[in-house]
């Protein structure tokens, strides 16, 4: 068995062509995804600097012939990019006493839904943008983590997206989340990311509406959870003079 990772390939088709022509297609999996969303007007951007949905959600599609459940199968759970490694992993056989994965590697297997597992509703992704300025122009490549004004941390689960743009602590290369600067919530109840759910479901920010209040509290809280683990200084010191993301 083979795996076969595609990020945004423009030869798709050549691809899989090829297994074919080579009888592997039915031994090798094959994931399709992309590194990011895109904006094409919607909210009145364009590109992809926030953490907005169309930013932060990437196509993601994953092929496992072996696995008879998979196919045609849509799963509505949240997942992550992280994921894509240990479920790949794991579809090759190399998970387990014999061959165990790295303790600190984060993510999990996505073969549990592939072969018909239900998905699980509290499921949690999370993604992260910096501001160097109002606008960005793109030039973030080139700029110092110094240079950070305020950082972006955002949840999303099966029905909010939920972010807190917190200051940035350029002395300990980090997010101060004492210090935050903005909130925003949106409710994505009936958001089936299809192509009507582009502009619809992040317009109204409840993030500071009382009858929301406990909502906003458990999500900021999933937020510390996750990136309460920041690299330390020590370790992220080497990224001080570079780019970011």
């Amino acid at each position: 068995m083979a795996v076969l990772w595609l990020c945004c390939a423009p030869q798709v088709g050549r691809l899989l062509d090829g297994l074919e022509r080579l009888g592997l297609t039915d031994s090798t999996a094959v994931v399709f995804h992309g590194d990011h969303g895109w904006k094409l007007g919607e909210l009145g951007q364009w590109c992809k600097e926030t953490v907005f949905e169309n930013d932060a959600r990437s196509p993601l599609l994953i092929r496992s012939p072996w696995i008879a459940s998979s196919v045609g199968r849509i799963v509505g759970e949240v997942v992550e990019l992280i994921d894509v490694f240990v479920t790949l992993a794991d579809l090759s056989g190399l998970t387990g006493a014999a061959v165990p994965l790295p303790p600190a590697l984060e993510g999990k297997s996505l073969a549990p839904l592939l072969r018909g597992a239900p998905a699980n509703t509290s499921a949690a992704a999370f993604s992260t943008y910096p501001r160097w300025k109002q606008y960005d122009d793109h030039g973030h490549c080139t700029r110092p983590y110094s240079e950070i004004e305020a950082i972006a941390l955002s949840v999303r689960t099966a029905g909010w997206r939920f972010t807190d743009w917190v200051a940035w602590d350029a002395a300990n290369v980090r997010p101060d989340t004492t210090r935050v600067l903005a909130s925003e919530l949106y409710d994505h109840a009936g958001d089936d990311g299809m192509a009507n759910a582009l502009d619809g479901f992040e317009i109204t920010n409840l993030a500071t509406s009382t009858a929301h209040s406990e909502i906003v509290a458990a999500l900021r809280a999933r937020l510390g959870r996750n990136f309460g683990a920041w690299p330390a200084r020590g370790n992220a010191s080497t990224l001080a003079t570079g780019g970011l993301l």
